[in-house]
């Protein structure tokens, strides 16, 4: 993509961001930045190449079902998924067990789906059409297991927009990425898209 067709994406990813701020900020009644300074688009292949993490991952995945053709994907280190959880246990005033429960989980689903809506509706506005993500599900395993399963259905003719999210709280310091794997049809959209915003800026002058 054009460095102009970049910038309109993280316009998106920024709009969806204060969004996604305002709404975490409500639900854990605290104040959350969220930021996304990075976005790029990449092939399946790449994605192969550019993680290779033995760790124990925190892993949703939310499909993608209207408005796009593919799946998103939100990955977390599990030290970064405990600091989330230790955080709503102290807000709450309790103590956290030091392991990842179903309370913890949907706790972690649910940030996953204020991020991936906000972004959905943003991206939406920008291809004119609903974009519907499913419940999320989480998955806990090695990543190269994980991606192995993800990937299963996507060859290296589907594309991966990745975007890097970073979440701020006073001290708190968080790094995720989301991985929205798509078709070239989707890509093609996006980027039709993208060329219409650019194009009618520049009648306009």
């Amino acid at each position: 993509m054009m460095k102009e067709e970049m910038d309109i994406l993280r316009e998106v990813g920024t709009t969806a961001a204060a969004h996604a701020s305002t709404a975490l900020s409500s639900v854990l009644g605290e104040k959350i930045n969220i930021y996304l300074p990075e976005v790029e688009i990449v092939s399946v292949d790449e994605v192969k190449n550019k993680i290779h993490s033995k760790d124990v991952q925190c892993i949703i995945e939310n499909k993608i079902l209207s408005g796009l053709d593919g799946k998103v994907i939100f990955i977390l280190q599990e030290k970064d998924a405990y600091k989330f959880i230790n955080m709503c246990y102290t807000m709450k005033g309790e103590i956290s067990k030091g392991a990842v429960t179903e309370i913890s989980i949907s706790l972690l689903k649910e940030i996953d789906n204020i991020i991936v809506s906000s972004y959905s509706s943003s991206l939406g506005k920008l291809l004119n059409r609903i974009i519907i993500p499913s419940l999320p599900v989480f998955i806990n395993a090695p990543f190269d297991r994980a991606l192995e399963l993800l990937l299963r259905d996507y060859d290296n003719q589907k594309y991966v927009m990745s975007i890097t999210t970073v979440f701020e709280q006073m001290e708190l310091d968080i790094k995720g990425c989301f991985w929205i794997l798509l078709t070239q049809a989707s890509v093609d959209d996006i980027r039709q898209a993208c060329l219409n915003m650019i194009n009618g800026i520049k009648n306009c002058k």
